[in-house]
C-alpha cells in the first residue's frame, strides 16, 4: 500500500472521533498510518483502543451505552441480524448501526462531515477503506452498509407514500393535460419534463452573479407558478429548466421589436446549437462558469420539438426591481423551423421560428400546447406567436383571445391578482 497521502486531513477531521473530542486531529493524523500499516499486516495486532480509532467507532463504554438505549439485544445479536435480515430491525436499531454505534449526528456535524466529503479525493477514501478493511470483526462491515441502505430505502418509501397521497389530493382538480402527463410519467420513471434553455452569446457576458440570480428567480418563480396550476404535488417534482451555454457568437435575433426581428432572422446559429447539444451535451458549459464542464447528459423527456433562450432582454425582465410576474419573459425556439408541410415558413406572415412566451405558462398553456399525446395534435409555433400577438409584450399567455389579453402586477409576494391568467 502506498504512503499515507497528506490529502487524507479532511476526511478524517471529519470522524465521529475527532467531532467529539474523543480523539484530536493532530494526533490521530499521526497515528494513522502506523494503525494502518499494522491492521494490513495482522488485524488481530490492533488494541481494542486502536481498533476503534481506525474505524472511527465510539469508546466501549459509550457503546454499549447506545446499544442498551435501542433494544434488548447485543452488540453481537444486533450486528448479526443486521447482516442477516436488515428488514426485521426496529427503526431505533437501524439508525444505530447506520451511525457506526454513536448517538445521531447533530446538524453542525453532519455539516462538517459532508464538508470533509467534499474536500477529500476518491483516492484518499479508497486509502482509507483499504486500511479499515481486515479490522472489521464479524458482521460489522455487512451490518453497517445493509442499515444505512435499508435506512434509505424505508425514508424513500414514507416519502413517496407521502408523495402519492397528496397527489391523490391534487389530482382532481388538475388539468387534464397535467393528468395525463403525470400518468405517462409514471410509465417512464426516469423520465422528466420541462425544457432546455440556452444563454445567447451577448448574455454570457455579463456578470456571472447576475446570471445566477436569473436562473435562481426563474426557478423561484416557476416553482411558485405550479402553487397555482395544480402542478403541485402532481407533476411538479419531475419539473426541469436545464441551462446551457449555446456558442459564444450564437445571439437571439434582433428582438428591439418585440412581434418579430430582422427580416430573415431565424435564429439558424442557435438552433444549430440545440440540436448539437441533443447529439452532444458534454462540450457544452453551464452558464455562468466558465471553468464548469457541461452536464454528461439531458434529462430525459425535455421537450425536444422546442427550446429556449437567454439574452439580455429576458434576464432583464425576470430581475427587473419590480418584481412583475407578467413581464417576465423568456424566447421559445421552434427546433425544427421552417417545419415540414402543411406548416411551412409561409404559413404565418412575420413568424420566423421563434416568439416571446411569458415566463409563467411554460409550465402552463405554452407547455401544454408543444406537448400532446399525437404529432398531429401538437399546436403548431406560427398559430402560437399569432396568438401572442394580442398579449402585452407579444408574449404567449394563451390561446383564448380574451385571456390572452391578461396582465396584472402581480409578484411572488401577492401571488396571482385579480385579472391574472393564473388566478
Amino acid at each position: 500500500m502506498s504512503t499515507f497521502p497528506a490529502t487524507n486531513e479532511p476526511a478524517l477531521a471529519a470522524s465521529m472521533r475527532v467531532l467529539r473530542a474523543e480523539t484530536q486531529l493532530g494526533e490521530l493524523l499521526q497515528a494513522f498510518p502506523s494503525l494502518s500499516q499494522k491492521s494490513l499486516a495482522d488485524a488481530s495486532t490492533l488494541t481494542d483502543t486502536e481498533r476503534r480509532e481506525l474505524l472511527d467507532l465510539p469508546m466501549a463504554d459509550e457503546e454499549a451505552e447506545n446499544i442498551r438505549q435501542a433494544g434488548s439485544l447485543g452488540r453481537d445479536e444486533l450486528l448479526a441480524k443486521a447482516a442477516r435480515q436488515v428488514h426485521d430491525l426496529t427503526e431505533r436499531e437501524l439508525v444505530l448501526l447506520r451511525d457506526r454505534f454513536w448517538s445521531p449526528a447533530t446538524m453542525a456535524e453532519l455539516d462538517a462531515i459532508c464538508d470533509g466529503f467534499g474536500a477529500s479525493s476518491e483516492d484518499s477514501w479508497d486509502w482509507i477503506r483499504r486500511a479499515r478493511e481486515p479490522a472489521y470483526l464479524l458482521h460489522e462491515k455487512e451490518a453497517f452498509a445493509a442499515a444505512a441502505a435499508e435506512h434509505n430505502r424505508r425514508d424513500w418509501s414514507s416519502r413517496e407514500q407521502e408523495r402519492r397521497q397528496a397527489a391523490d389530493v391534487a389530482r382532481p382538480s388538475a388539468p387534464d393535460w397535467m393528468r395525463r402527463l403525470e400518468a405517462e410519467l409514471e410509465q417512464r420513471q426516469g423520465d422528466y419534463w420541462g425544457f432546455v434553455c440556452l444563454f445567447d452569446g451577448e448574455a454570457q457576458q455579463m456578470d456571472p452573479v447576475r446570471l445566477d440570480r436569473f436562473m435562481r428567480r426563474v426557478e423561484g418563480a416557476l416553482r411558485q407558478t405550479m402553487l397555482h396550476t395544480g402542478a403541485r404535488n402532481l407533476i411538479d417534482q419531475r419539473w426541469r429548466l436545464q441551462f446551457f451555454n449555446a456558442p459564444i457568437t450564437a445571439n437571439a435575433p434582433a428582438v428591439e421589436d418585440p412581434a418579430g426581428g430582422e427580416e430573415g432572422d431565424d435564429g439558424a446559429a442557435l438552433r444549430e446549437a440545440f440540436h448539437a447539444l441533443l447529439q452532444d451535451p458534454s462540450g457544452f458549459q453551464y452558464p455562468g462558469r466558465a471553468s464548469d464542464a457541461g452536464p454528461s447528459c439531458i434529462y430525459p423527456g425535455l421537450l425536444t420539438n422546442t427550446f429556449l433562450v437567454a439574452n439580455r432582454t429576458c434576464i432583464d425582465s425576470v430581475l427587473h426591481p419590480a418584481g412583475w410576474l407578467d413581464d417576465m419573459r423568456l424566447l421559445a425556439f421552434e427546433a425544427d423551423f421552417p417545419p415540414p408541410p402543411p406548416h411551412g415558413r409561409t404559413s404565418q406572415a412575420g413568424y420566423k421560428g421563434w416568439m416571446w412566451v411569458r415566463l409563467a405558462q411554460l409550465v402552463h398553456h405554452f407547455y401544454e400546447a408543444r406537448c400532446r399525446p399525437r404529432p398531429d395534435q401538437i399546436v403548431p409555433m406560427h398559430e402560437l406567436w399569432q396568438a401572442a400577438q394580442q398579449s402585452k409584450n407579444h408574449a404567449f399567455v394563451c390561446l383564448d383571445p380574451d385571456q390572452a389579453k391578461n396582465w396584472t402586477t402581480s409578484t411572488g409576494l401577492s401571488g396571482p391578482l385579480p385579472g391574472s391568467s393564473l388566478e
